[in-house]
């Protein structure tokens, strides 16, 4: 993953991404081949000279028993606004872009309703979203939002529910 973020140039990057399709695997940028990855097998890699490493991976258990204290620094480190929003709309997980683009810490972010802590104007442009979310559709989309540390930026967002065995919508990130 992290050759994905940093390799190839920054115009490859941004045309793999409009060209790739929901649900489409993303393929590495200036890497060989993709991975194959599953409970007891090898993936492989290609590396920037065309070499391949072979990574013995976990069992699936164990690849997917990480405590939600030990995911913080890992989703602190992604470039990328990450939230979680019950189904009440209150946010219950903040990353530390989250925290610096909603100018609050993260103490005072935690249980809070979305509309608090955005501001109406930016709550209102994102409500059809919000609701397409809170039907239990994954919704992409691409706007121009004004945060509340003051700046504008372009965004590209993605909603995806989080759905209840019963199939009940719990939120969404």
């Amino acid at each position: 993953m992290i050759g994905l973020l940093a390799s190839g140039s920054q115009e490859a990057r941004a045309k793999g991404r409009a060209a790739r399709r929901p649900g489409e695997p993303i393929e590495p940028f200036g890497l060989g081949s993709a991975a194959t990855v599953g409970p007891g097998t090898i993936a492989e890699w290609g590396v920037m000279r065309g070499e391949t490493e072979t990574l013995d991976l976990p069992d699936e258990k164990a690849a997917t028993d990480v405590r939600g204290e030990q995911m913080l620094p890992v989703l602190d480190a992604v470039p990328a606004f990450i939230a979680y929003v019950d189904s009440d709309e209150r946010i219950h997980f903040a990353n530390e872009v989250a925290v610096r683009w909603l100018n609050r810490s993260r103490q005072h972010i935690l249980g809070r309703p979305l509309l608090e802590l955005v501001g109406e104007s930016l709550y209102e442009q994102n409500r059809l979203f919000r609701e397409v979310a809170l039907a239990g559709e994954e919704i992409t989309f691409v706007d121009e939002e004004t945060y509340p540390d003051g700046v504008t930026r372009y965004t590209e967002s993605r909603y995806l529910p989080q759905l209840s065995e019963s199939g009940e919508v719990l939120g969404y990130c």
